[in-house]
Protein backbone atom coordinates (compact mmCIF):
# COMPACT_ATOMS: atom_id res chain seq x y z
CA UNK A 1 0.00 0.00 0.00
CA UNK A 2 1.28 3.33 -1.20
CA UNK A 3 2.28 5.27 2.04
CA UNK A 4 0.14 8.51 0.64
CA UNK A 5 -3.13 6.55 0.26
CA UNK A 6 -2.86 6.10 4.27
CA UNK A 7 -2.84 10.06 4.68
CA UNK A 8 -5.60 10.05 2.06
CA UNK A 9 -8.17 7.55 4.42
CA UNK A 10 -6.63 9.28 7.26
CA UNK A 11 -7.68 12.46 6.18
CA UNK A 12 -11.07 10.99 4.84
CA UNK A 13 -12.13 9.75 7.90
CA UNK A 14 -11.15 12.58 10.00
CA UNK A 15 -13.85 14.44 7.47
CA UNK A 16 -15.99 12.04 8.59
CA UNK A 17 -15.87 12.04 11.95
CA UNK A 18 -15.88 15.71 11.92
CA UNK A 19 -19.22 15.22 9.72
CA UNK A 20 -20.69 13.08 12.82
CA UNK A 21 -19.43 15.45 15.30
CA UNK A 22 -21.47 18.43 14.26
CA UNK A 23 -24.42 16.21 12.91
CA UNK A 24 -24.42 15.23 16.73
CA UNK A 25 -24.39 18.61 18.03
CA UNK A 26 -26.77 19.94 15.54
CA UNK A 27 -29.19 17.11 17.24
CA UNK A 28 -28.86 17.74 20.63
CA UNK A 29 -29.02 21.55 20.37
CA UNK A 30 -32.41 20.59 18.49
CA UNK A 31 -33.65 18.46 21.88
CA UNK A 32 -32.58 21.42 23.80
CA UNK A 33 -34.39 24.18 21.96
CA UNK A 34 -37.88 21.45 21.03
CA UNK A 35 -38.09 21.20 24.89
CA UNK A 36 -37.42 24.65 25.71
CA UNK A 37 -40.59 25.57 23.14
CA UNK A 38 -42.47 22.79 24.53
CA UNK A 39 -42.46 24.12 27.45
CA UNK A 40 -42.79 27.64 26.73
CA UNK A 41 -45.73 26.55 24.87
CA UNK A 42 -47.06 24.41 27.31
CA UNK A 43 -47.14 27.49 30.37
CA UNK A 44 -48.14 29.75 27.78
CA UNK A 45 -45.60 32.03 28.00
CA UNK A 46 -44.61 34.05 24.61
CA UNK A 47 -42.09 33.14 22.74
CA UNK A 48 -38.95 35.29 23.67
CA UNK A 49 -40.15 35.56 27.35
CA UNK A 50 -38.02 34.45 30.27
CA UNK A 51 -38.82 30.75 30.93
CA UNK A 52 -36.53 28.64 32.88
CA UNK A 53 -35.33 26.10 30.26
CA UNK A 54 -36.11 22.35 31.52
CA UNK A 55 -33.29 19.77 30.06
CA UNK A 56 -34.41 17.40 27.03
CA UNK A 57 -35.81 13.85 27.51
CA UNK A 58 -32.76 12.01 28.31
CA UNK A 59 -33.39 9.34 26.11
CA UNK A 60 -33.37 12.09 23.30
CA UNK A 61 -30.16 13.03 24.41
CA UNK A 62 -28.25 9.56 25.20
CA UNK A 63 -28.08 8.34 21.26
CA UNK A 64 -25.95 11.80 20.08
CA UNK A 65 -24.06 12.17 23.19
CA UNK A 66 -22.86 8.90 22.22
CA UNK A 67 -22.32 9.79 18.57
CA UNK A 68 -20.26 12.43 19.23
CA UNK A 69 -17.97 11.01 21.69
CA UNK A 70 -17.82 8.26 18.69
CA UNK A 71 -17.39 10.69 16.76
CA UNK A 72 -13.74 12.21 19.04
CA UNK A 73 -12.59 8.32 19.19
CA UNK A 74 -12.56 8.52 14.94
CA UNK A 75 -10.90 11.61 14.80
CA UNK A 76 -8.50 10.86 16.76
CA UNK A 77 -7.68 7.79 15.55
CA UNK A 78 -7.46 9.05 12.28
CA UNK A 79 -5.47 11.59 13.38
CA UNK A 80 -2.88 9.18 14.80
CA UNK A 81 -3.02 7.41 11.35
CA UNK A 82 -2.30 10.55 9.41
CA UNK A 83 1.03 11.35 12.20
CA UNK A 84 2.41 7.92 11.38
CA UNK A 85 2.31 8.35 7.57
CA UNK A 86 4.14 11.97 8.27
CA UNK A 87 6.93 10.20 10.40
CA UNK A 88 7.49 7.07 8.27
CA UNK A 89 7.66 9.62 5.45
CA UNK A 90 10.24 11.28 6.98
CA UNK A 91 11.89 8.38 8.01
CA UNK A 92 12.08 7.55 4.57
CA UNK A 93 13.18 10.64 3.20
CA UNK A 94 16.08 10.65 6.12
CA UNK A 95 17.18 7.17 4.88
CA UNK A 96 16.66 8.17 1.16
CA UNK A 97 19.08 11.39 2.11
Amino acid sequence: MPVGSIANNGVQGFQRAREQAADAAARIARASVTEETQDTEANGQVAGAPNQAQPAPREDLVQPLVELREAELNARANARSIEAENRTLGSLLDIRA
